[in-house]
């Protein structure tokens, strides 16, 4: 698979947060899994509703 680009964020302190850019937000919505690997690998899979139903 080939990376179509990477960030790199720091977790907010107060709150652990990460910020997803708005661009991202705006072309996938904003749900998403969050996957965390064994190898401490982290994926962020956006959710795709079935609109049909």
């Amino acid at each position: 698979m080939k990376t179509l680009f990477r960030f790199m964020k720091r977790a907010d302190k107060e709150k652990n947060r990460i910020i997803i850019p708005k661009f991202i937000i705006d072309k996938y919505g904003r749900d998403f899994y969050f996957d965390v690997l064994e190898d401490g690998t982290i994926k962020l899979i956006p959710i795709t509703y079935n609109k049909n139903k």
